[in-house]
């Protein structure tokens, strides 16, 4: 069903790298498994069903990336560095997703694609929360020096006026 009305040997090459990408598939190597995907997709971009094929797979990568990214309290680590990778990866779910809609003449699939806008608004949002939150306690730790050297500067001068006699 994957192969359509190509020559054989366009056929074969698709064929190749399906089978390629199945054996990566099965041995969890995600990155080799859509890189064999995207190679079809480059002998026949208007395969429709290899497109479903990698966003199941941004899919699965996804998910496993929130359950390797999960605290000691079973809850999502929300860091710079893990907002930036979950917004990579469903940033490409929706590149595929736009190429798809592309491909189907601008058909919609828009329950799925709302709820993956929404998931990238959400992290938008707490990594926004994130930043700002990083930027306060900066500046709480900028306070605490200056407090730390005006404190020193107070101790320097009570030790000099205890030198001093009246």
């Amino acid at each position: 069903a994957i192969i359509k009305y190509i020559s054989t040997n366009k056929k074969e090459k698709i064929q190749s790298q399906i089978e390629l990408a199945q054996n990566y598939l099965m041995q969890m190597e995600y990155e080799q498994t859509t890189a064999a995907y995207e190679e079809v997709l480059k002998i026949d971009p208007q395969n429709v069903e290899i497109f479903d094929v990698l966003i199941n797979i941004g899919i699965n990568k996804t998910e496993d990336f929130l359950e390797e990214s999960k605290d000691e309290t079973g809850s999502f680590s929300y860091t710079k560095e893990t907002c930036d990778e979950y917004s990579e990866l469903l940033n490409y779910i929706n590149e595929i997703f736009n190429n798809k809609e592309n491909v189907l003449g601008g058909a919609k699939d828009s329950t799925t694609k709302d709820k993956i806008k929404e998931y990238m608004q959400s992290v938008e949002d707490k990594k926004n929360v994130l930043l700002a939150y990083e930027e306060e306690q900066r500046l709480i730790q900028l306070k605490i020096q200056k407090f730390e050297d005006e404190k020193k500067e107070l101790m320097s001068w009570n030790s000099d006026l205890s030198s001093v006699h009246i």
